[in-house]
This record gives C-alpha cells, structure tokens and sequence, in this order.
C-alpha cells in the first residue's frame, strides 16, 4: 500500500477532480495531469488496448462530435479494479503544485538577518528541504496562492516580478537561492507581508500582488510533468488567485438527459403534437381575448382539436378537456409556452 495514495471515485474525476485540478493530500497540493500522461505504464492509448473501455453510443457521440468539431471516442474512465490493480495502488500520477513552499521553522538566519518564514522552492523531488535551516517538508506549508488567467492557463506566482516591478533588478547573485521572507499576522491578505531578503527594503503586502497583473505564461500544467514546453501565445493577464477557490475550475457539464417537468395528462397528450399546440396557443393567445363565454371556448377548443390533432389518443384527450375547467386548460398550455423553454424545445424534436 502506498502512503501517499489519494482514492478519487468516478463522480468525482468527472465533476471536480479531473485534469488540470488541484487536490489536498495530507503533506501538500497535487495537480491531476491529462489522462494521457496521468495513467501509469498499465495503461497504453492504443486503438487496442482503449476498444476494451469504450463506450459506444452513437446518441451521445453525435452530441459531443457535434460541439467538438471532431471525429471522437468515449472511453471509460479506468480504475483500479478493471486494470486488476489493489485499492491503494496508485494508477494515475500528480505532480506537485503550486511549487513554493512556506517554511516555518524558527531561526533562520540569511547574511546576518533573522527571517521568521522563507518562502522557497525545492530544487528538485528528491531535494525538498529549506535552503536555510535545510529541514524537510515536516515544517513547510504548500503556498496557498497561484495565478491563472481566463484561457484556463495556470502557474506558480512570480514572486520575483511581483516584489520587483518597480525596480530593474534584484541585487541576488546567481549563486544565490531565490527566496523570500513571509511574515503572516493573519489569513488576511493585508496582514501578509513578502520581502526580498536581498533588498531588504522591497517589500509588498499579499494585498497588493493580489491586484498586480502578470503576462501570462502560457502553460496547462496538466500537460506536461517536468519541463514545461515553449511558451504559447496568449494576450490575456494573469491574476493571482487562492488555489481552492471554487473560480480556478469550472466544471463544463453537458447535459444528455432531460427529465420533463410538465407530467399531468394533459401536457403528455399536446407534447405529442407539435401543431396541435400551437394552433391552441393561437387561439388563447387572440380569439379567447375577446370571448368570456367557457361553453363557446370549449367548442372552438373542441373544433381545433377535431382539426389538428393527428395522435391516436383524440378520445382520451377530449374525455380529459370536458372533465377539466377552460381556465385551466388555458393556464397549462400557456404555462407550457411561457414557463419553460424546454417543454418547447421538446415538442420541436418531435416535428415531422
């Protein structure tokens, strides 16, 4: 078993935790790669091997071709157990993300000057400790901020621009580890203070970067593990945003199954027949304005039907419209044609 194994269910791959997502684990965030890259050496993308997961069904391909412009598959999402693997062996990797870290430790000391809290980043996976007090990740704290910009591109903060925008370099040598002081008096953005420990002087509240834009780099973190590829053009601004927040991520859900709200026999009988409806909303919508007689109504209602309804089920119909007072039969179709647009679409697809 793996310590370090997060269980993800299907619903919750599909509707929050799937590609490009940031996810809490005990020690720190993990960012879900793309299905591609995510699944272990298990799993093959040949023709193949992804017929076996395939989901054939050409209602719902239609759809999605139709939406995507593209030639497309539907695959299962894989688990544990089809691929014959343990519960808590992991099948899909994550990387580490945001990328800076927070260390709390008390003591550190950079050229003389006492920094309460180092804001850092690991070198590497194999080297996560504090480039001053060299302690690992059992006193540090994932950074709880990233930027992103509206084109779904994401990445870490750029302390160094943000804290030195003003300024045309920092005084840090190359040889010199990029680190910055955090001093926190609350989770209040305000009371967040960052400083260049090599200026010194340069300093901004959290408040402030928080508004600071930022050239955006480009980059789906889920696309690629280690070394980011070339910059892509993008002419949008980064912000900077709190990791969790609900805003970094929204589900786009495509809805294949409707549900019909209007259920009484009525709306079931004229759903059924497109022209029928709207010859009976024509006439509510004009000739009923002018007559206030429920005997003349139900006749002219009775001589449309007589007229326009094609179903086999006219009988039921107009057993349902004697039982029923006019008022109410004009407050249901109007309902029907106002209330709720997909009654209308509904009765469209059923068209001839």
């Amino acid at each position: 078993m793996n310590e370090n194994a997060h269980i993800i269910r299907k619903p919750q791959f599909i509707t929050r935790d799937g590609p490009g997502s940031l996810i809490e684990t005990i020690n720190e965030t993990r960012l879900i790669f793309n299905m591609t890259i995510g699944y272990d050496n298990s799993v093959n993308f040949e023709e193949s091997f992804l017929k076996k997961y395939e989901i054939n069904d050409p209602r719902l391909l239609a759809l999605l071709s139709k939406d995507i412009n593209k030639d497309i598959k539907i695959l299962d999402i894989l688990t544990n157990e089809m691929l014959n693997k343990g519960s808590m062996e992991v099948i899909y990797k994550t990387k580490r993300f945001p990328r800076w870290y927070i260390c709390h430790k008390k003591g550190h000391i950079l050229k003389a000057h006492p920094i309460k809290s180092v804001l850092f980043r690991p070198t590497s996976d194999n080297n996560f400790s504090c480039p001053l007090c060299h302690t690992g990740m059992k006193d540090s704290t994932s950074v709880r901020f990233v930027m992103a910009c509206p084109d779904g591109h994401m990445d870490d903060v750029s302390w160094n621009s943000a804290l030195h925008s003003q300024k045309t370099n920092c005084i840090r040598t190359n040889n010199e580890e990029e680190i910055y002081e955090w001093e926190a008096y609350s989770t209040n953005l305000a009371s967040i203070n960052i400083r260049c420990p090599y200026c010194l002087k340069l300093s901004k509240t959290m408040k402030e970067i928080f508004y600071h834009p930022f050239k955006c780099s480009g980059l789906y973190q889920e696309r690629f593990t280690n070394q980011p590829p070339t910059e892509s053009a993008c002419g949008r601004e980064m912000k900077v945003i709190q990791k969790n927040s609900s805003a970094l991520r929204l589900t786009s859900v495509i809805n294949f199954l409707e549900i019909p709200k209007y259920t009484s026999p009525l709306g079931v009988l004229f759903k059924e027949e497109y022209s029928t409806c709207l010859a009976i909303n024509t006439l509510i919508k004009y000739a009923f304005t002018t007559i206030s007689n429920e005997s003349v109504k139900k006749k002219m209602l009775t001589e449309v039907l007589r007229k326009e309804y094609k179903g086999d089920n006219f009988d039921m119909l107009m057993d349902i419209i004697e039982n029923i007072p006019i008022d109410d039969i004009i407050q249901e179709i109007t309902m029907l044609f106002n209330d709720d647009i997909n009654f209308i679409d509904c009765i469209n697809d059923g068209r001839t």
